[in-house]
């Protein structure tokens, strides 16, 4: 081993959501910080633990090492297993200068610095959307690694607040490295018809994107949806995009049971490009959810040319700023006079979607990586 190696710095980091083809929100946040931290700054060496095999898109540069550390962390138990057994004595013997956790999981305790984000406290404030024994080890041990880390990150001012708020932690010790899109893809450039036209025979549409769970608020936007029609005789339909977690299924297809499919299209689950191809042919995206810690679809709208509508509620409307028509989502009154709004006027979805544009600069993942490193360079330091 060179003299310059062994002066790098150790940085061990929690990647056991890196899978290769199943990256869902955090698994994204980890896999766009890491790939810039790690190009940006070969002084440091990065220790990559991952919980099963793992694919070598993942060892991002030189100053990479993955190692991987049973058992595969898919239950509460488990969890606690590579938390309190697995990682510590690995780390003990590495000799590591920081710990690294992007998806809020942290050691109980370490002899050194640990970092953690926790991007928001959903499990908390609506811990029936979860099976029991998440919400339970979410609620028992988060505040546990909350306390014990040295530095917290977040995905939004709001997420800081409700943190400082909540377990007490100082805000100087809450960072908030926010989410973003990805470097634009090379379809997003592509002049493409609209393949999702086919559903509503040429008819204008709203779409829904994103996961669907029951704080996504959607049976109350179906119902405003078929208000809003009954109303206006418009010939508009709504597409949801998105799967059903397990814990919400069955209640999902109760739910969609007796919706009208003629106007109403559940689309599952789409690639990056089918979503961008629904929101670009959309009227509006709407997100009427009730607790978000930071809301990507608002930005993934916004990059499509979208006008947004969506809820008032916790980060949505600091994401969103001037650039989103604004409602409460538990009033399908509101939800129905946005769409009748938005519908209405051409120069409105014009000007939301300059709006759009602009505020999508506020967000950027190299950004995000800065304020990450700043983090762990006064972690190194200490």
């Amino acid at each position: 081993m060179s003299e310059s190696k062994k002066e790098r710095k150790r940085i061990a980091v929690n990647a056991r959501l890196l899978q290769d083809g199943k990256l869902e929100g955090l698994g994204v946040f980890t896999d766009e910080l890491l790939k810039r931290l790690t190009r940006s700054h070969p002084e440091a060496e990065f220790i990559l633990l991952f919980d099963r095999p793992f694919h070598k898109r993942f060892i991002y540069s030189s100053n990479c090492t993955a190692v991987q550390l049973p058992p595969p962390t898919r239950h509460p138990l488990l969890w606690r297993c590579w938390l309190e057994i697995t990682l510590p004595l690995y780390l003990r013997r590495k000799k590591i200068d920081v710990f690294l956790s992007l998806d809020g999981f942290g050691l109980p305790k370490s002899t050194f610095p640990q970092i953690i984000a926790i991007h928001d406290l959903n499990f908390l404030h609506r811990p029936e959307d979860l099976p029991a024994s998440v919400a339970q080890f979410y609620n028992r041990f988060f505040p546990r690694f909350a306390r014990t880390a040295d530095e917290v990150l977040t995905v939004s001012d709001h997420s800081k607040r409700d943190l400082a708020s909540s377990y007490g932690l100082p805000l100087e010790k809450i960072h908030v490295a926010a989410n973003a899109l990805p470097e634009q893809r090379s379809w997003e450039t592509e002049n493409q018809p609209d393949p999702f036209s086919r559903l509503t025979s040429g008819a204008p549409y709203f779409a829904y994107i994103g996961a669907i769970h029951k704080r996504k608020n959607l049976a109350r936007l179906m119902a405003a949806f078929q208000r809003f029609v009954a109303g206006s005789g418009s010939d508009h339909h709504l597409i949801i995009a998105g799967e059903a977690t397990g814990h919400y299924r069955k209640e999902w297809a109760l739910v969609t049971s007796s919706i009208d499919k003629s106007r109403i299209h559940l689309t599952g689950r789409l690639t990056e490009k089918e979503k961008y191809l629904l929101l670009g042919g959309a009227q509006a995206m709407v997100l009427p959810s009730l607790y978000e810690g930071f809301g990507i679809p608002i930005l993934e709208a916004f990059s499509a040319g979208t006008p947004v509508l969506c809820s008032n509620r916790t980060s949505l409307p600091e994401v969103a700023g001037d650039a989103a028509l604004l409602f409460d989502p538990d009033s399908e009154t509101e939800i129905c006079a946005s769409m009748e709004q938005i519908s209405a006027s051409d120069g409105l979805r014009e000007r939301l979607v300059d709006l759009g544009k602009e505020r999508l600069q506020h967000y950027s993942w190299d950004r995000s990586a800065e304020v990450v490193w700043k983090v762990i360079e006064s972690c190194l330091h200490k």
